[in-house]
């Protein structure tokens, strides 16, 4: 038997209002918790979906042969996504 999530939903498209309204409301709710507030570097809102953004220190940044596929932040962090929120319409 195949079982698997099937959806025919689409993420909501947003307004520019929208997506400053959403960004105000999360970095709020981010900011009340201390534990966020330490770990999310950067909030992305696209494509009807809420994007959080950690830094994680890249082992051997301080060694010049090692290469990196991104360029690193402050010459040491990587940034990565850690969570994704989809938003989708009530209608």
């Amino acid at each position: 038997m195949n079982k698997r999530w099937a959806s025919n939903y689409k993420p909501a498209k947003l307004s520019e209002s929208d997506k400053m309204r959403l960004r105000s409301v999360v970095s709020k709710f981010i900011e009340s918790s201390s534990r966020l507030r330490e770990i999310v570097h950067r909030i992305e809102i696209k494509a009807g979906r809420i994007y959080l953004y950690r830094l994680h220190e890249q082992f051997g940044w301080d060694n010049p042969d090692v290469q990196f596929i991104k360029p690193l932040i402050d010459g040491k962090y990587a940034e990565f996504p850690m969570a994704r929120i989809t938003l989708y319409s009530t209608q």
